[in-house]
């Protein structure tokens, strides 16, 4: 869940910033293009081409003014952005680090289950080979000991 949305935040902060980038090449056109009218001006300019040009000038630098009020509010929106991409960065770390949290301990109680089945194990099989049975305990006649004879090694 917090992956995709540090992905969502990171994806629009890459575009507020392409569209603030593009707002600001544009405010920067609009700024030239104003500067080139005004060293158009000259001593014999006419009156009438001396007011359409100062309009011009206005407009272009009117143009320029909104481009750059528009890239100042997507730089506003791209740090709301970032403050979101932290809190979204900081409860993927908090997620991720329960996660695996939760993993060892599960790792460590298979471990300890695994370990204790093997104690059990062992012991119900050295109480198996220990134990005498008592039936058989109480009756000395079926346990008759036969001694061991010597081999005999035929000489040459």
């Amino acid at each position: 869940m917090y992956r995709s949305q540090v992905d969502r935040f990171v994806k629009e902060i890459a575009s507020l910033e392409k569209k603030a980038a593009d707002e600001r090449s544009y405010a920067t056109r609009a700024h030239g293009d104003a500067l080139r009218l005004q060293n158009s001006i000259s001593s014999s300019t006419s009156e009438s081409m001396l007011r359409a040009k100062l309009r011009d000038i206005q407009r272009h630098e009117e143009k320029a003014g909104s481009h750059e009020k528009r890239a100042a509010q997507y730089s506003e929106q791209i740090a709301g952005k970032r403050r979101s991409l932290t809190s979204a960065e900081s409860s993927l770390a908090r997620a991720v680090s329960q996660a695996q949290q939760k993993d060892e301990r599960a790792a460590k109680q298979r471990r300890e289950d695994e370990v204790r089945h093997v104690r059990e194990l062992e012991r119900a099989r050295r109480d198996a080979t220990h134990s005498f049975p008592a039936s058989l305990a109480a009756r000395p006649s079926l346990c008759r000991v036969v001694p061991l004879q010597p081999k005999r090694v035929p000489s040459r």
